[in-house]
């Protein structure tokens, strides 16, 4: 789930966030730091340090992504598979929410790479 941090909106809220993730059984969580456009604009964005602090007090309850600074919200597939190629009927199967979606995918691909081989 991508969530934007937005200090002075939601900044005290994103740990909250991640206590319902958990409960909902969503497998990650992507913060990202504001992009101060439009009707932002005069909104500062986080530092990597106010971003890292919000991370590591959301981890007790749902992972981190931490590799990218700002993925857009219409990714999909698994961070680690080179998916540019994969047919659309292949990316409507591999859709990622919770833990049981990404054991499902992982089993999917699995199923696929040793047809191709």
């Amino acid at each position: 789930v991508n969530t934007v941090l937005t200090p002075g909106i939601n900044d005290k809220h994103v740990v909250e966030i991640a206590r319902k993730l958990n409960e909902l059984g969503v497998y990650i969580m992507n913060v990202m730091p504001l992009i101060n456009q439009g009707a932002f604009v005069d909104i500062e964005p986080p530092t990597a340090e106010e971003r890292k602090a919000v991370q590591e007090a959301c981890e007790p309850y749902v992972m981190q992504m931490r590799h990218c600074r700002q993925c857009r919200a219409d990714a999909y597939g698994l961070l680690a598979q080179d998916m540019s190629q994969m047919s659309e009927e292949r990316r409507k199967v591999i859709k990622i929410q919770t833990k049981e979606d990404m054991e499902k995918a992982r089993e999917i691909l699995e199923k696929n790479g040793k047809e191709e081989a």
